[in-house]
């Protein structure tokens, strides 16, 4: 089952090789910075509308987004309440403890992607696009944002939350392909097959980035650590999966489910603690540890499901 994931692992490392290396003296914020825009403004689009348009989507659309929706809310709850009783024995601040909810709850779709692909082909890459997308973006760009600022002390207020969801070109290549397979809009085919082969520079740049952004050397706070990989890895996939399961979700579809809704936290969570002065380096550690998690626990959830 893990030879799937060799690939996935060794772009990771390559990402953080290259941190540690800098060659041509190119920092790893400079060139993640630059892979992001790229990713988000090019490659991404193109993919999901490719990806979407030749899909056969069905229940999926609503199960998937609701399972997900699920699971996040789960760990939300979980983590907000482990660590508030954390915070009153060892006197946590509220900045840590919203770092911590944060890598708790939230999930990350640029993970999960190509490891469902590895696993799956196509019908993965569908099912955690489905998942990140109408899910995990909608729910960090507005309960994520909360979070942070409640564990801020409040003091800053969200600014145009709505805007900032409509200017994300990902979101863009949903609706496009949503529109189209509404409309009945015949789109042909070998445009969708160029726009697939370009799209997929996407995944190994995900990786890539992801490798980047490794912080191994934080992971020292392991105590505090521990219990949100327990929250992001088991606790919130697992009520994620209850609910899938209600709806009757076929199996295939469940398991790349399950899959996306036990991805490492996510690294947007950088950008929020950041924003609202939250504690980043401890979110780093968590964010390095979950990615490590994730991959060695993902096929497991093969088994299970």
């Amino acid at each position: 089952m893990y030879d799937a994931l060799i690939p996935v692992a060794l772009t990771m490392v390559a990402g953080y090789v290259w941190q540690r290396v800098e060659p041509g003296g190119l920092d790893a914020q400079t060139v993640a910075n630059v892979l992001n825009q790229l990713l988000l403004r090019l490659f991404a689009p193109v993919l999901i509308f490719a990806v979407l348009v030749r899909a056969e989507l069905g229940m999926e659309v609503v199960a998937i987004p609701i399972a997900g929706v699920a699971s996040i809310l789960a760990g939300v709850v979980a983590s907000v309440l482990f660590y508030r009783f954390l915070g009153r024995v060892v006197n946590l601040s509220r900045q840590r403890q919203g770092s911590l909810v944060l890598a708790s709850s939230f999930a990350n779709g640029s993970l999960a992607l190509p490891v469902c692909l590895a696993m799956f082909g196509e019908p993965g890459m569908k099912g955690a696009m489905l998942f990140d997308l109408l899910a995990t973006v909608p729910m960090i760009w507005t309960l994520g944002v909360m979070i942070a600022i409640w564990y801020s002390g409040g003091s800053m207020a969200p600014r145009g939350l709505g805007r900032e969801m409509l200017s994300l070109p990902p979101l863009w290549g949903v609706a496009a392909a949503l529109l189209v397979k509404g409309v009945g809009i015949e789109v042909p085919e070998v445009a969708l097959e160029a726009g697939w082969q370009f799209g997929q520079a996407a995944i190994p740049l995900m990786v890539f980035i992801i490798g980047l952004s490794l912080r191994v050397q934080q992971l020292r706070q392991i105590g505090l650590l521990v219990p949100a990989l327990v929250i992001r890895l088991l606790v919130a996939p697992a009520v994620g999966l209850l609910v899938g399961w209600s709806l009757s979700v076929d199996p295939q579809t469940m398991t790349i489910t399950a899959l996306a809704m036990a991805s490492a936290s996510p690294a947007v969570g950088i950008i929020l603690t950041y924003r609202y002065d939250l504690d980043a380096p401890l979110y780093g550690a968590a964010l390095s540890l979950s990615m490590i998690g994730y991959m060695l626990i993902a096929p497991l959830y093969l088994l299970i499901t």
